[in-house]
């Protein structure tokens, strides 16, 4: 079984920091003093699995992998009851099966840049 774990990605000033928590860590204790004057931007799920590189991904990660015939720059998403790749012509259904065919190389929100419009459809900061 997976372990279940949260990314919560603060704000401010152009710092972003990533406070990693378990969900015995959310539920038994208090949100680090710091981290109060700063915004809640996002709270990301582990997926379970680790990138190529031994990175774990998260949900709202942006993720590089090659099929067959190109490279593929895609977002780590919840549908249809799994995580999957979204990239920009395609949802790749089987999703994160293996987590090492995929480099995470960013995330929605502090790189928006490498998705390829700035469409980005899950909002800034």
């Amino acid at each position: 079984m997976r372990e279940i774990k949260f990314d919560f990605l603060y704000y401010r000033e152009g710092i972003w920091v990533h406070d990693i928590r378990t969900l015995e860590e959310i539920y038994f204790s208090d949100p680090i003093k710091y981290l109060q004057d700063m915004k809640l931007v996002a709270i990301r799920q582990y997926v379970g699995l680790k990138d190529k590189n031994g990175k774990e991904i998260y949900e709202g990660d942006v993720v590089r992998f090659e099929d067959e015939e190109r490279e593929h720059i895609g977002v780590v998403m919840w549908s249809n009851a799994s995580f999957v790749v979204k990239t920009d012509d395609y949802e790749w259904l089987s999703g994160l099966i293996k987590g090492d065919d995929y480099e995470v190389i960013g995330n929605i929100y502090e790189n928006p840049k490498l998705l390829k419009d700035d469409k980005n459809e899950f909002g800034k900061v």
